[in-house]
């Protein structure tokens, strides 16, 4: 073990890159005091729309949407590499995740039933985490037999 300790070494890191807080690359940025005046079971889809935009995805069959925006940086430096006996190996990348999104659910009728901010991963599209956080809400059937 020893000789292998000697013979090989490495070494891996990764340096934090912080996102912005005033700047946006695309999308409208909501802020918490934008979107105080949705209530659930009270706030209707029209009057979310009305006040938020047209500029969101929907999906349909689930009844939500979802409003996102990306802020300048964000995200980080990462690398890694080993050097052995006669050998070496290493890589190095950047990442951002700047990303950001609101997410509104509805229910049959076209109530808000609840709404959330999100920090989306970039493995995975917006279509992608809006089933994902849909099929993590309770049914309206769970909802009506906890009341």
């Amino acid at each position: 073990m020893l000789a292998t300790a000697l013979l090989g070494t490495g070494c891996a890191g990764v340096i934090p890159l912080p996102v912005s807080a005033t700047k946006v690359q695309t999308g409208h940025r909501l802020k918490p005091a934008q979107v105080a005046f949705i209530q659930p079971g009270q706030t209707s889809r029209a009057e979310v729309i009305s006040h938020l935009g047209t500029n969101y995805l929907a999906l349909p069959r689930e009844r939500a949407i979802a409003y996102s925006w990306e802020m300048k940086g964000g995200g980080g430096v990462w690398w890694w590499w080993v050097v052995g006996y006669g050998s070496a190996a290493g890589d190095a990348g950047t990442w951002t995740s700047g990303w950001r999104a609101f997410f509104v659910a509805f229910d049959e009728q076209g109530f808000v039933t609840t709404a959330a901010f999100k920090s989306p991963s970039t493995r995975l599209s917006l279509h992608e985490h809006m089933y994902e956080w849909v099929s993590r809400l309770p049914t309206a059937t769970e909802l009506s037999a906890s009341q």
